[in-house]
C-alpha cells in the first residue's frame, strides 16, 4: 500500500514538474515575441523590383500567391519572376532583381518530367543561356509522383540539400496536401512554408487553381489560408479580349505599396513576353472610361454593390466576369474607386476626379 502511495506522489510531483517547464517555456516565449522599441527593427527586404513603377516585390521571409483559373498561364508568370530573380544585370519583362539569387528552387507537384525540363529550358532562354550551358543556382524538381506527406517533407527539410535560397516556387501547392478541405492540415502545412521561408530569408511563391464559376476565390482551406497569409497575391487570367496567346496578372493585394496596376504578357516561342508600358497606358485609360460609365448619372458618394457594379462592366463592354472582376481590381489599385465592407458585401464609390 504504501509503495503504491509512493508511486502516485512521484507522478504528481513529475506531472507538477512537467506543468512548471511548459509554463517557463510559454513564459519565455512571451519575453522574446514581445517587440522592443529600443531595438533596432530589421527592413522588409525585397527579391524584385518592378521597373516601371521603381516599386518592389516578392518580400523576403514572406508568402507570395499566383492564383488562376487552369491553363490561365501561371507557370509562365512564375517562371519570368524565376528568371528574373537569377538575372545579374538586366530587367526581364519589367522585373529587376533587388540583387541575384544565389539560390533559386522550383517544385512541380503537377507536371512530368519532361515538363518540367522545359520550364526548367524557359528560364534559361530568359537569361540569354544557351542550352549546354549550366545554370548552377537554379533547381528544378519533380514531385508530381510523390505522396503528399513526401513532397511536404521534402519541402520542410530543404535546407538538407540547399543552405541558402532567395525563391521558392511551389507550383501546385495544393498537392502538399490529401484534401484542401481538411483545415489542421491546410493550417500546419502553411505555418511550415511561413516558418522556412522565415529561417532561409527567402520569398516562398505558392500557385493556386481557382474553380470555373468561382473565380473570386481558390479552392478550399489551403488556397484561403494561403491568400489569408501572403505578403502579395497576384490573379492571372487569360484577357477575355486580347489574342488567345495572351494573359494579363493584376496585383490584387500587398501588404504595401502594388508594385503595378496590370500586367499583360503574351507567349511566342513558347516564351512570356512583357508587352510595353505604352500599350499598358492606352489600357489604364479604357478602364478609367469604362468606371465612369458604370457610375454615370449616380450622384457623388452613391455606392454600387461588387456584383452590381460587375454587371454593369459586363453588360456596358460585352466582358465575362473574370475580365470585369480585374477591371475592378486595376480601377481600386489606381484608386479610381473606393471600396467599403460591409459583412459579407462589398461596396464601391467612384472617387474619380472631374
Amino acid at each position: 500500500m504504501d509503495e503504491i502511495l509512493m508511486a502516485d506522489k512521484i507522478k504528481a510531483t513529475q506531472g507538477l514538474t512537467d506543468q512548471s517547464q511548459r509554463l517557463e517555456r510559454i513564459r519565455e516565449k512571451i519575453r522574446a515575441t514581445k517587440y522592443d522599441p529600443g531595438k533596432p527593427t530589421a527592413p522588409v527586404e525585397y527579391l524584385l523590383t518592378y521597373a516601371h513603377t521603381g516599386k518592389d516585390c516578392m518580400v523576403r521571409g514572406g508568402l507570395a500567391v499566383a492564383a488562376g483559373l487552369p491553363k490561365s498561364r501561371k507557370t509562365f508568370f512564375v517562371t519570368t519572376i524565376a528568371a528574373a530573380a537569377l538575372s545579374p544585370n538586366k530587367a526581364i519583362n519589367g522585373f529587376k532583381a533587388v540583387k541575384p539569387a544565389q539560390n533559386v528552387i522550383l517544385l512541380d507537384t503537377e507536371q512530368n518530367e519532361a515538363r518540367v525540363a522545359r520550364e526548367y529550358q524557359r528560364v534559361k532562354r530568359l537569361l540569354g543561356k544557351p542550352d549546354d550551358e549550366a545554370t548552377p543556382n537554379f533547381h528544378a524538381h519533380t514531385l508530381r509522383g510523390e505522396t503528399p506527406q513526401m513532397r511536404r517533407e521534402i519541402v520542410e527539410n530543404l535546407t538538407l540539400e540547399y543552405d541558402k535560397a532567395d525563391l521558392i516556387v511551389i507550383d501546385g501547392v495544393a498537392d502538399l496536401v490529401a484534401s484542401v478541405n481538411d483545415d489542421e492540415e491546410c493550417n500546419q502545412v502553411v505555418e511550415m512554408l511561413m516558418a522556412l521561408a522565415k529561417k532561409l530569408g527567402a520569398c516562398i511563391l505558392v500557385v493556386l487553381h481557382l474553380d470555373y464559376g468561382r473565380e473570386d476565390r481558390p479552392r478550399g482551406h489551403m488556397g484561403s489560408n494561403c491568400m489569408r497569409k501572403a505578403e502579395e497575391i497576384y490573379m492571372v487570367s487569360k484577357s477575355n479580349e486580347m489574342p488567345q496567346s495572351r494573359s494579363e496578372v493584376v496585383c490584387l493585394e500587398s501588404r504595401d505599396e502594388h508594385p503595378f496596376e496590370k500586367y499583360d504578357f503574351e507567349v511566342v516561342d513558347d516564351l512570356p513576353v512583357y508587352r510595353c508600358a505604352s500599350v499598358q497606358d492606352g489600357e489604364n485609360a479604357i478602364t478609367e472610361q469604362r468606371i465612369r460609365k458604370a457610375f454615370e448619372g449616380m450622384a457623388e458618394g452613391q455606392e454600387l454593390q461588387a456584383g452590381e457594379l460587375k454587371d454593369r462592366l459586363m453588360t456596358n463592354h460585352r466582358l465575362k466576369e473574370r475580365a470585369a472582376a480585374n477591371e475592378i481590381a486595376a480601377a481600386l489599385n489606381r484608386g479610381l474607386i473606393s471600396k467599403r465592407i460591409a459583412g459579407k458585401n462589398s461596396f464601391y464609390s467612384i472617387v474619380l476626379p472631374e
